[in-house]
């Protein structure tokens, strides 16, 4: 693989942010997408190409964000994306995010490769990744994997319908679509900056369902984000109570 990291630069558009000045949460998930879409287009084939001919889909299992600063519209930024080192069918993906020479965000993900005609799980060693970037995984303050804890009172907040504008190439709700659905049902959404964001994908959301969105109150962080002041936890089941996702952001008042 190639030592370094994939770089890429865009500038914040104005109606990339919500009334607080801030980068809307799914649009944060989107630039890490595009940037890791883009690094594959280059340093390996087209993604439409690859779902299309090669039959074969990345899937994202697990996304830990730490926000250690808000960007804002206008704002110059440059994200880098690289792979590390795993076992068996695990493809890990790490960010970071730069606003001038502050570091703004940091990411770490884990995907699957998917064979979309055997709906099997394609392994590192069935599939060249060799010209890709490389680095070690990103550390992060916040943990990657997590569980709502189990008494956890959660309640019904609403219902999403998944349409076809929150769906992509497979099909189902883009992992990114989640992050503004979710935000929106937070309390008082204007007195807080996120700190962090973490998701477990745990089964898609095909278009035309009806996504069941449950929610706990405002906890204290303890050790899901230490430079959060509250979290909150989301639950999302699709069609007969089957588990979707699960949710935890950090949250900082302003």
């Amino acid at each position: 693989m190639k030592n370094g990291k994939f770089p890429r630069e865009y500038q914040i558009r104005s109606f990339e942010t919500n009334t607080t000045g801030n980068l809307k949460p799914t649009v944060i998930l989107q630039y890490l997408q595009e940037t890791a879409e883009f690094q594959l287009k280059v340093q390996d084939m087209d993604y439409v190409d690859m779902y299309m001919k090669l039959h074969k889909a990345y899937v994202v299992s697990r996304m830990s964000i730490q926000i250690h600063q808000q960007l804002h519209k206008y704002d110059h930024i440059t994200i880098r994306t690289w792979t590390s080192e795993d076992r068996g069918a695990n493809f890990p993906r790490s960010f970071d995010v730069y606003c001038g020479d502050q570091l703004a965000i940091t990411a770490f993900s884990n995907w699957a490769l998917i064979d979309t005609d055997k709906k099997t799980l394609v392994k590192r060693s069935e599939y060249d990744i060799s010209n890709y970037a490389w680095g070690e995984k990103q550390e992060l303050d916040i943990p990657t994997r997590f569980k709502i804890p189990r008494d956890t009172e959660m309640s019904l907040a609403g219902i999403h319908h998944v349409s076809f504008n929150d769906t992509d190439i497979n099909g189902h709700m883009n992992n990114a679509m989640y992050a503004d659905v979710l935000y929106n049902y937070i309390p008082e959404p204007r007195s807080w900056d996120i700190t962090s964001m973490n998701f477990h994908y745990r089964h898609e959301a095909p278009l035309n369902s009806d996504m069941e969105i449950h929610m706990s109150a405002l906890l204290p962080p303890e050790d899901m984000d230490p430079k959060a002041d509250k979290i909150i936890y989301f639950q999302t089941f699709t069609g007969e109570g089957r588990s979707n996702i699960e949710a935890c952001f950090g949250l900082a008042r302003k």
